[in-house]
C-alpha cells in the first residue's frame, strides 16, 4: 500500500518548485517497469497516459480546479536525440487564452547504487533518476525541468521534483494559492498514480473519480 510522506512547493528566485515523496509496497523492478512505461508513453504516444499516470487529473467540478487547463494535441518523438514535441492549448478560466503552444524536450535516464554501512555491513540501494528539461515552451514557460526518482528504501521511495517558471503573463496570473489548486495537487495525483499502478491497481479503480475530459 502506498502511503504520501509530503508535497510542499515554494516560490524562490522566480520559479515554483514543488517536492513530493511517497513510499509503494511494490518491489523495485515493480516500479522501474511503470516508470518505462510511463517513459515509452510520454516520448510516443502521451495520450496514453491519460489512461492511468495523468487519470483522475483532468477537467474537474470546481472551477478553481480548471483555472489553468491544458488541452493536449499531438505529439512527435525523435528516438536519436531522446528529442520530444508536445503541441497543446491552454485554458484560463475556461476561455482558449493560448493555441498550439509547442513544449520542446529531452528526457535522461540514469541508473546507480547508493552505499551505506547498516550494522557494519556495507549495503547498496539501487535508484533511478528520469530527468525531463524543457527547451521551449513558447509564451508559457520561461524555464523548467524536473526529476523523478525511485530508491529502494524501505520499501520503494518515489520522489518527484519539478521547477516551474512561468512565462510573464502567467507569472502575473498564478500566485501560490493558483499553483496550489490548479497545478500542485496534479502533482500529488501524477506520482499516487505511479505506486498504484506499480502497486497493481489501475488508477481508474481508485478512490478518485476519472473524468471524460482528461489533462
Amino acid at each position: 500500500m502506498s502511503l504520501l510522506l509530503y508535497i510542499l512547493t515554494a516560490y524562490t528566485s522566480g520559479f515554483f518548485v514543488t517536492q513530493a515523496e511517497q513510499t509503494s509496497s511494490a518491489s523495485f523492478a515493480a516500479c522501474t517497469e511503470v516508470v518505462d512505461t510511463l517513459v515509452y508513453q510520454l516520448q510516443t504516444n502521451p495520450a496514453l497516459l491519460s489512461d492511468w499516470a495523468f487519470a483522475g487529473v483532468g477537467k474537474q467540478e470546481e472551477k478553481k480546479r480548471d483555472a489553468v487547463f491544458l488541452v493536449w494535441k499531438e505529439s512527435e518523438y525523435d528516438p536519436e536525440r531522446q528529442y520530444s514535441k508536445i503541441l497543446f492549448d491552454v485554458l484560463v478560466n475556461g476561455r482558449r487564452m493560448f493555441r498550439d503552444i509547442a513544449v520542446e524536450s529531452v528526457v535522461k535516464d540514469s541508473v546507480w547504487e547508493e552505499y551505506d554501512d547498516r550494522d557494519g555491513v556495507k549495503q547498496s540501494t539501487p535508484c533511478r533518476r528520469i530527468r525531463v528539461d524543457i527547451y521551449y515552451s513558447g509564451s508559457l514557460l520561461k524555464e523548467a525541468y524536473g526529476e523523478l526518482c525511485l530508491r529502494e528504501k524501505d520499501g520503494v521511495r518515489v520522489q518527484m521534483e519539478t521547477h516551474v517558471r512561468f512565462g510573464w503573463f502567467f507569472n502575473l496570473f498564478i500566485s501560490r494559492k493558483v499553483y496550489s489548486e490548479t497545478i500542485e495537487w496534479r502533482m500529488d495525483r501524477f506520482v499516487q498514480n505511479l505506486t498504484l499502478r506499480a502497486e497493481g491497481t489501475m488508477p481508474s479503480d481508485a478512490y478518485w473519480q476519472e473524468k471524460d475530459e482528461k489533462l
